[in-house]
């Protein structure tokens, strides 16, 4: 019992020694931008939605021009996908990789109206 209660002493010492030594690092801003059209009329769809992996958190919404931008800290190199939807329209999904920055990954969407 004492020589477990030696090595977990040990443990706590060296723990409270190196925490303050040892630097966290913030995976970069990464940002993926496109636009948003109809399939039909190839026209901008303005206030389209569009969410990362299925977490509203991450969600923007296409401008007049069908235009957006969505950023957040991410490490480079995975895969990953966004939903774009507006009602009317039929929700896709795009798959994109992120990019270190100052790269950008594009994803453009072109939603198909629903009954078409």
């Amino acid at each position: 019992m004492k020589k477990f209660i030696s090595i977990a002493a040990i443990a706590v010492l060296f723990w409270m020694s190196c925490k303050d030594k040892i630097e966290k690092v913030e995976p970069p801003l990464c940002t993926v931008r496109g636009m948003v059209i109809d399939t039909l009329t190839r026209a901008p769809i303005e206030n389209a939605w569009i969410d990362r992996d299925s977490f509203p958190p991450y969600r923007t919404y296409a401008d007049t021009l069908g235009n957006y931008s969505l950023s957040f800290t991410e490490w480079p190199g995975k895969q990953r996908f966004l939903l774009c939807g507006k009602d009317g329209y039929i929700t896709k999904k795009e798959y994109y990789i992120s990019k270190d920055p100052p790269n950008t990954a594009i994803v453009n969407f072109e939603l198909v109206p629903e009954g078409k």
